[in-house]
C-alpha cells in the first residue's frame, strides 16, 4: 500500500467513528470503492473493538468475499455489541452455504439477536444438518422467540415422518406463548401424518 493511500485510508477510518451520520456514511462508500487495499485496516480497528467505528468497518468487510474475513468475522458475530454482532452474521452469509457450518458451532455463543438471524439462515439455506443442534438448542432456551423461531426452521428443515423432531415439537404445544403454539401446529402439519388441527375455539 502507497503512502498517499495509506493516509486517505486511515484518515477515512477514523471518519467512521464520527457522531454524524452522512460522514459515515460518506467514509464508507469511499472505502468500499477503494477495494480489498482496506482489508487489513478495517481488520485492525474490528480487532480493537472500537465501538461504532468497529461496526462501521465490520459492515464495510461485509461487502468483500475474502478468506481472511472468516476468522476476524467469526470473532465479531460473537460479541456481546448487538450492531456487531448481527452485522457479522449478515457479513458472513454472503460466503454462502459454505460457512453455514461455522455459523452453526457460534450459535450457542450468540447474543439472541445474532441467533434469531442464524436460525433464519439455516432455513433459508436448507442447511438439514442443522437439525440436531436446533433441536439442542430449544429444548436449552429459556426465549420464547428463539424458540417460535427453531420450530419454524425445524418445520422447514425436518423430512415428515421423522418420530423424535416430531415429539419434541410436540412438547411445545402447550407453550405459554401464543407463537410458540402457532409454530408447532405449522410444523406439525407438515411433518406428523396424524396430526389434525385442533377446534377453532382451542387455536389462537
Amino acid at each position: 500500500m502507497h503512502g498517499d493511500q495509506d493516509t486517505q485510508i486511515r484518515t477515512l477510518i477514523e471518519e467512521l467513528g464520527s457522531d454524524d451520520m452522512d460522514r459515515r456514511w460518506q467514509a464508507a462508500e469511499r472505502l468500499r470503492a477503494m477495494g480489498t487495499e482496506v482489508i487489513e485496516p478495517l481488520l485492525e480497528v474490528v480487532y480493537t473493538n472500537a465501538g461504532i467505528k468497529s461496526w462501521e468497518a465490520v459492515q464495510i468487510l461485509g461487502y468483500f468475499q475474502d478468506p481472511r474475513l472468516i476468522e476476524p468475522l467469526r470473532t465479531a458475530l460473537e460479541s456481546s455489541h448487538p450492531l456487531m454482532s448481527t452485522s457479522a452474521a449478515k457479513a458472513l452469509e454472503r460466503f454462502g452455504e459454505s460457512i453455514l457450518p461455522l455459523l452453526l458451532e457460534s450459535l450457542p455463543r450468540c447474543i439472541l439477536m445474532t441467533q434469531l438471524l442464524i436460525v433464519g439462515m439455516m432455513e433459508r439455506g436448507k442447511f438439514a444438518p442443522a437439525v440436531d443442534s436446533l433441536l439442542k438448542l430449544l429444548l436449552e432456551t429459556s426465549e420464547s422467540t428463539l424458540r417460535y423461531t427453531i420450530i419454524q426452521a425445524l418445520g422447514s428443515l425436518s423430512l415428515p415422518g421423522e418420530k423424535e423432531i416430531i415429539e419434541i415439537i410436540r412438547s411445545f404445544q402447550d407453550d405459554p406463548d401464543h407463537h410458540v403454539r402457532k409454530r408447532v401446529r405449522i410444523a406439525l402439519s407438515r411433518l406428523d401424518p396424524t396430526f389434525t388441527e385442533p377446534p377453532s375455539s382451542e387455536s389462537d
